[in-house]
């Protein structure tokens, strides 16, 4: 079982590892597969969040994931700052969500699961 001390003791090896990263990683090809590895980790967690935690299981979570992402892309490939097509694509996500989860309020029990289905389409 991972104590207090123990998760302490990992943020601290997580946080040294990602500050030396870039300096131990000098290859282009590990640091993009470190980006995408720590994404994808990202994203589990969220999931564990959504269903684990809270009891929801959301068929539009990795939607609003590849929403995002789609987002990005396209503002990259027009130029944008990397920053700014980031604030962008976040802002996109969360209209996508809003406009997924206006009619998702007021429904319960299986019906919420068949309205993310229809999100997804």
């Amino acid at each position: 079982m991972i104590t207090f001390l123990n998760r302490s003791k990992l943020r601290i090896m997580f946080l040294v590892f990602a500050i030396f990263s870039p300096v131990l990683l000098s290859s282009t090809y590990y640091r993009s597969i470190l980006v995408i590895a720590l994404l994808y980790a990202v994203v589990a967690a969220s999931w564990d969040l959504t269903l684990g935690y809270a009891g929801v299981f959301n068929f539009a979570h990795l939607a609003t994931f590849g929403i995002g992402s789609y987002a990005t892309c396209i503002f990259a490939l027009k130029g944008v700052p990397p920053l700014i097509s980031l604030i962008i694509s976040i802002c996109v996500a969360v209209i996508f969500n809003f406009i997924v989860a206006i009619p998702i309020f007021k429904l319960r029990g299986v019906f919420v699961a068949l309205v993310n289905c229809v999100g997804l389409e």
